[in-house]
């Protein structure tokens, strides 16, 4: 343990020091994205709902064990951080960049043009010194935000804020990110191209009034795109664990992903939920993971595979409702375990191989999570595993 915090202390002095720029790399052949949950840090509307100085680390810090084992609470090797502080994001692109990872995407959420916990990437990665290092790109979180924290079991929560669903609503959300992200030098451009992920794409579509109709919004944008001298964007379907996707590509996706590949999404995981087998082994959420994979061979749009690092959403539970749950109403669901160093390392070669023999040519490979605590998805050192999870993406993806 006293190795992997010297580790990180040097890690987060690496490259920010005299300003100097790194030397140009060759581009690899795959590239990493790892998915960036920006909730760990004070923001005004986390204020309004939560009270004052609220952030979600409080659940972290007090989750209850669940089953003998459960190795919890989480306790980061960089402390419970504000991730807003640049001191903080240079540690993380650091630890980030060394291990192999190309890309931090971002969760972003905006509502009818207001953007909400965006202070993570605005104040923290953008005037992080070391920023350079690694690309940023941004998810579309497209859905209304819910109170699932710590909830009643039976309550499905209040609305916090919804989306308007509308046309407009896509047009003033895509103008911010035109005129405040996608011309900057850190963001992410896949095969040229600006990279903008949209989740729950199938429903967007829909809300949107159908193909066409998206198809005819993302014109007007990369117009939009072009009179500001930029390329056209690379349009991602995200959230899509189906390979019928014609929608998607006559909407004018150019790929897609999953956010994650969890036990829900294991054949039985319903029958087995009722009965009370709730803990579910890593090793078959693996092979769920390459099933969904080769499902989505030949498929229309390039298919970029995920890799979920683990599931555990019972930090967003009450502490005193008792484990196995009697409802399955999120955040009270099934629980992974068992999600080793070692297996993580085999399930990231596999994706690797997905990705690198992909025929639409250089694929990705996406990790959920670089720091989801409250889903079990995390890549951040920690007391517990140390850096191994780290360790694990740069002995496949390392430079």
């Amino acid at each position: 343990m006293k190795k992997t915090i010297i580790r990180l202390m040097v890690l987060g002095a690496v490259f920010i020091s005299g300003g100097c720029a790194r030397s140009a790399a060759p581009e690899k052949k795959t590239v990493v994205a790892a998915i960036y949950y920006p909730h760990w840090h004070v923001y005004p509307r986390g204020e309004e709902w939560f009270g004052k100085n609220w952030t979600e680390w409080e659940f972290v810090k007090t989750q209850a064990k669940r089953y003998p084992d459960h190795p919890v609470p989480i306790k980061p090797l960089m402390g419970y951080y504000d991730e807003t502080e640049p001191e903080n994001a240079e540690k993380e692109i650091a630890l980030a960049a060394d291990a192999g990872l190309d890309v931090f995407l971002y969760d972003w959420y905006c509502y009818d043009g207001e953007v909400i916990m965006q202070e993570a990437l605005d104040e923290g990665f953008l005037r992080a010194r070391n920023r350079d290092k690694m690309k940023f790109a941004l998810m579309w979180c497209y859905h209304d935000r819910y109170n699932r924290f710590r909830a009643i079991i039976d309550d499905p929560g209040e609305k916090l804020i919804a989306r308007a669903g509308t046309a407009d609503e896509f047009r003033k959300c895509f103008s911010i990110v035109l005129e405040k992200y996608l011309a900057r030098p850190e963001y992410w451009r896949k095969d040229g191209h600006p990279f903008f992920s949209i989740f729950n794409a199938m429903e967007f579509v829909a809300k949107m009034g159908g193909p066409e109709k998206v198809k005819a919004l993302f014109d007007e944008a990369d117009a939009q795109a072009a009179a500001k001298g930029l390329p056209s964007i690379h349009w991602n379907a995200m959230h899509i664990k189906s390979p019928a996707v014609p929608t998607l590509v006559q909407a004018g996706f150019d790929s897609c992903a999953a956010y994650n590949i969890t036990c829900h999404d294991l054949p039985d995981y319903k029958e087995r939920f009722a009965r009370g087998d709730q803990l579910f082994d890593y090793r078959e959420v693996a092979e769920i993971h390459r099933t969904f994979w080769k499902s989505f061979d030949g498929s229309p749009l390039q298919y970029f595979p995920t890799v979920t690092r683990g599931w555990d959403c019972s930090a967003r539970c009450r502490n005193e409702e008792p484990f196995p749950w009697r409802l399955g109403l999120y955040p009270y669901v099934g629980i992974v375990r068992g999600n080793t160093p070692e297996l993580f390392r085999e399930l990231l070669a596999d994706a690797k191989k997905r990705a690198e023999n992909d025929p639409a040519g250089p694929g990705v490979v996406i990790i959920n999570a670089w720091n989801e605590y409250t889903e079990g998805c995390w890549l951040v050192p920690d007391e517990n595993l140390g850096d191994a999870s780290l360790q694990a993406v740069k002995s496949v993806f390392g430079k």
